[in-house]
């Protein structure tokens, strides 16, 4: 069977990549500046290099611009002084960059190779996140299947999950979902922070009977008490 896509995960898509285009992107601006701080020249090499080997894959680039700036006649009190203040503002340099590298995106570190595979670097050394990269991630969110089999499931899994959305439509238009205090009017990708939530509502609605492997799911007697439901159509909209 030729794999068939089932879904673009878009809402989850479009999540991916803000992050990468507000955090790791802001990662990198950071490392880039940081690495002028010390002294150094940054390159796209250099850049990347850091970013998959962390801030310490520096240290002897700097020691041998350390030595380049401690004068050749000075007597050697003065050279162990800036040999010194160069230590110091290297550990400054790690204290500073190397918890950037302890977050995640997506739960992968951000050290992971995939992300560098995702950006590229203008002639001015600012990192974009390309339609390209863009595509790429939109692809890692596609989802297909190509197992009938699996396929028949998942159709069935998405018929179920029409069914809820329709159920949970109709509390909402109807006025009953309020009850619950369910927030899920400001955020930008509705149901993914308020996921266990409303799965866990509608499953109050709901009951199994049966035994031996014979089930029936069918719907719970729903309370309305005290509940001044408004009008709505057959399918749950006003």
């Amino acid at each position: 069977m030729k794999p068939v896509l089932v879904s673009e995960h878009e809402n989850e898509a479009v999540a991916f990549i803000r992050e990468i285009e507000s955090d790791y992107l802001t990662l990198v601006r950071t490392v880039i500046s940081e690495i002028k701080n010390l002294g150094l020249t940054p390159t796209e090499t250099i850049v990347r290099a850091v970013l998959i080997e962390g801030p310490e894959i520096l240290r002897g680039k700097y020691n041998a611009y350390a030595e380049r700036d401690i004068s050749r006649g000075s007597t050697p009190a003065a050279k162990a002084q800036m040999r010194n203040l160069h230590h110091e503002v290297f550990a400054g340099f790690l204290q500073r960059v190397t918890p950037l590298f302890e977050s995640t995106i997506g739960g992968k570190s951000v050290r992971n190779p995939m992300f560098q595979d995702l950006i590229t670097f203008d002639k001015a050394l600012r990192p974009l996140l390309p339609d390209a990269g863009k595509e790429k991630i939109r692809e890692q969110f596609r989802e297909y299947i190509s197992d009938p089999r699996v396929l028949k499931i998942r159709n069935a899994c998405a018929e179920a999950a029409t069914g809820l959305q329709t159920f949970w439509q109709a509390m909402i238009k109807a006025g009953y979902a309020s009850r619950f205090l369910i927030d899920y009017s400001e955020s930008e990708h509705p149901g993914w922070m308020i996921e266990k939530q409303v799965l866990n509502v509608l499953s109050g609605f709901l009951t199994v009977t049966g035994a031996d492997g014979q089930y029936v799911i069918e719907p719970r007697q729903m309370d309305f008490t005290n509940v001044e439901l408004e009008t709505i159509d057959d399918h749950g909209t006003e």
